[in-house]
């Protein structure tokens, strides 16, 4: 063998070296970074989507620890008033009152009534019952207390539908069932 030929001989070892590493680099890159870098990239995914569910609920943990704060305080209400009797508050002669009647129980519970109106249609399918559609507007954290005065009351039997828009105010529209016997 000639010089010529052990070099031609070396060279083409080198390029098939240089292309067997250059192979394995691409080889190592698509079968281990790759992926690597696909899953790192699903895991900040998931990090952003805690860290903005933990910013919500930062913002959102003060109001619900009221709203437990009101729920211990309305199951005691419960409990006190499920432990007394009472009468129905309603009947042929405070019918007309019923408006005022509601919109105390609303400023006591620091909401503003904006109306009341009794459907009188209602008594005729239910003899002791008379449906009565409320309008209010107040902060939403004092609305449990509003709920909690009702049934310390004992005004209703059934609470049908609520409603609460919040375009300027916080506005809450209430269909509920109230009592007209007069011993319940």
């Amino acid at each position: 063998m000639t010089k010529r030929t052990k070099v031609q001989k070396r060279k083409a070892e080198s390029i098939s070296y240089a292309i067997s590493g250059f192979g394995l680099i691409i080889i190592f890159i698509i079968l281990v970074v790759y992926p690597a870098k696909k899953q790192s990239s699903s895991l900040n995914k998931e990090i952003n989507a805690l860290d903005s569910k933990i910013k919500r609920q930062e913002v959102l943990n003060p109001s619900y620890t009221q709203l437990l704060i009101k729920n211990k305080e309305i199951e005691k209400q419960i409990k006190e008033i499920e432990s007394t009797g009472f009468e129905s508050f309603l009947n042929h002669n405070n019918l007309l009152k019923l408006p005022d009647s509601f919109k105390e129980i609303a400023s006591k519970s620091k909401m503003k009534m904006i109306s009341c109106s009794p459907d009188i249609n209602s008594s005729k399918n239910n003899k002791n019952k008379l449906l009565l559609n409320l309008e209010l507007e107040g902060d939403f954290l004092d609305f449990p207390n509003l709920l909690s005065a009702f049934e310390a009351e004992k005004k209703i039997t059934y609470l049908e539908s609520i409603e609460i828009s919040s375009e300027k105010t916080k506005t809450y529209l209430i269909k509920l069932w109230l009592n007209m016997d007069k011993q319940l």
